[in-house]
């Protein structure tokens, strides 16, 4: 079995104006559906919600019992006003420790 070479953009500029002009809009379709999930998810991950707070995913992890997560369901799921509710506590929670 020969093995087939990865695919490259190398070329394109030598096809026609119009098959030129279709590989362009697919590409653009196809990076419109490759949006992040987090957008379209009702519910984050810990890996998106870290993202979302600006936090390491160890952070997550370790305040998790502070946070208020969907129940019933093995994985950590969070709500983005969840996320903002425990942000604005944990930064009271700062400003009067100083």
């Amino acid at each position: 079995m020969t093995p087939v070479p990865p695919a490259t953009l190398d070329g394109l500029d030598a096809l026609p104006g119009e098959q030129f002009r279709q590989v362009l809009e697919l590409l653009a379709a196809l990076a419109e559906s490759a949006s992040p999930k987090s957008e379209t998810s009702k519910y984050l991950t810990v890996r998106d919600a870290a993202a979302y707070c600006r936090v390491a995913v160890q952070t997550i992890y370790n305040n998790r019992r502070y946070i208020a997560r969907m129940p019933g369901v093995r994985k950590l799921l969070f709500t983005r006003e969840a996320l903002d509710t425990w942000l604005a506590t944990r930064r009271k929670s700062r400003r009067k420790q100083k």
